[in-house]
């Protein structure tokens, strides 16, 4: 693995007018385009939150890892301050609330850290990066962690991931976790329990990292390389296949990441979490690593499931905000993205109160945000189009007991799906038919067949003469010659 590095190292761009014009300050447009999200629906958290199932191959996907981790942080810090007791029980129980609080401060550091990076501009600018990075990887002292932004970038896009990088307490190793929910989760350990769902360990964690690896300058400057500068050749087989097999040295990968999983290692791989579908890697790896960090410290799954749907409220809530007072115009596709997160929020409260993790208190204070999120959209719809709220789904009206549950109406009589009465009288009479055998129930017009009435009438005193001919014949009584034998499309 030293000569693959090796390897990757000299296929790098060394003249230096080649790096000032496709190094970090290609990244200065990036930092421009911080800018145009001017709310909180036109950002790249919101659409990772709600709309990752559905907007695959949309011009909403691709995004940056720090304007997420902004817009995510002040909705947790809101959610934290305003919602603890009602939505959050179990977090506050657990002592969950100060470790999210501190989650947000890491979060925020590795922003602020990334964007410095991508400052630096030229040769120069990416020693003195490589530098400041070395230096804080010494700097960590035993039992202490890090978060970074990662990933790597191409010349037709990238893929946002983030690390975690910890010291063991003894100080005499190192650990390094990789939350990656998309491009490259084909490495992680992978089930398809749930088709057509795909879940992955998005989170996995590889211990007992030997300093001389760990701290090895030149491990870092590819990383730190395939984040900063744009070429083909960054790409997931380069960090999993060369970078992550340097470190763990003559351990193959595999057993390295499967010595910290939950069934048969230490417990500190993360979670089994559905990929990604969309370009969402952004956010969903932020989401990822917040929900690993909680799992880490022994938050309770029940209490992270009420802490995510409280993150959706907070989106909901600040868009609402924001809304009231936006004087600009709104395009159809911002109604449409607030609706479908209004449909998305409401389908997980359902699932939580189903799963015992919200109560009806809850669920009402939800209905109430999408009440009034449905209120704010009338009228700012385009003419020829009528508002997805109004068609698409509804909440009904949640009863004051416990134990109530939202439920969706997508067209009318959907409510039927959730009855749970004997279908029995449904299914019609015990028949002798051949289950594969077609049968029209559909009167053809009459007369269509060789002059026969079709009408069920007629039909059914065919088939009720037939009958009788067929038990006299049968009983011995009355033999007739075969050509007065009635024929099959005569008796039918």
């Amino acid at each position: 693995h030293t000569s693959a590095l090796q390897i990757l190292l000299t296929a790098y761009p060394s003249h230096r007018r080649r790096l000032d014009r496709k190094g970090v300050m290609e990244h200065q447009k990036d930092l421009d385009a911080e800018k145009k999200a001017t709310v909180i629906w036109r950002g790249g958290a919101f659409a990772g939150e709600f709309g990752d199932p559905y907007l695959q191959d949309t011009t909403l996907e691709g995004g940056h890892t720090e304007p997420s981790i902004d817009d995510f942080v002040k909705v947790a810090r809101n959610v934290v301050a305003k919602h603890t007791a009602l939505h959050m029980p179990l977090m506050e129980v657990e002592g969950g609330i100060p470790k999210v609080l501190q989650i947000c401060e890491q979060l925020e550091a590795a922003a602020g850290e990334s964007r410095r990076r991508k400052q630096n501009r030229g040769a120069e600018g990416f020693a003195t990066s490589l530098q400041n990075w070395m230096e804080r990887l010494r700097s960590l002292g035993p039992g202490q962690q890090m978060l970074s932004v990662g990933g790597w970038s191409r010349n037709t896009g990238g893929h946002g991931i983030i690390y975690i990088l910890e010291r063991a307490s003894d100080g005499l190793s190192y650990s390094l976790v990789i939350v990656n929910t998309g491009n490259g989760t084909q490495y992680h350990p992978t089930i398809n329990d749930r088709f057509p769902k795909v879940r992955s360990r998005c989170a996995v964690r590889i211990g007992a990292i030997p300093p001389k690896r760990f701290l090895d300058e030149a491990v870092w400057h590819i990383v730190l390389r395939m984040m900063l500068m744009r070429s083909d050749a960054h790409s997931p087989e380069a960090l999993y296949e060369v970078i992550l097999p340097h470190l763990v040295g003559d351990r193959p990968l595999s057993d390295a990441i499967e010595a910290s999983d939950p069934v048969s290692g230490d417990g500190t791989n993360g979670d089994w979490e559905t990929r990604q579908r969309a370009g969402f890697c952004y956010y969903r790896c932020v989401l990822s690593a917040v929900k690993y960090l909680l799992h880490r410290d022994g938050i309770a799954l029940a209490a992270r499931k009420q802490l995510t749907l409280a993150i959706r409220l907070g989106f909901l809530e600040e868009a609402l905000v924001q809304l009231a007072r936006y004087e600009g115009a709104m395009q159809d596709s911002d109604c449409r993205l607030i609706e479908l997160a209004c449909s998305q929020t409401a389908r997980a409260a359902a699932k939580a109160q189903k799963l015992s993790y919200a109560s009806a208190e809850s669920l009402r204070e939800i209905y109430l945000v999408i009440s009034k999120l449905q209120e704010q959209l009338k009228g700012r719809f385009i003419p020829d189009r009528p508002p997805m709220s109004s068609m698409a789904f509804a909440v009904e009206d949640i009863a004051p007991a416990e134990g109530s549950c939202a439920r969706f109406r997508p067209f009318q009589g959907f409510e039927r799906v959730f009855e749970e009465g004997d279908t029995s009288t449904l299914a019609g009479e015990i028949t002798d038919a051949s289950p594969d055998m077609f049968v029209d129930l559909l009167d053809p017009p009459g007369g269509a067949h060789r002059g026969h009435s079709w009408s069920l009438k007629s039909i059914c005193s065919r088939i009720a003469s037939c009958r009788e001919r067929c038990d006299t014949c049968c009983s011995g009584r009355l033999r007739l010659p075969q050509s007065q034998w009635p024929s099959t499309r005569s008796a039918l």
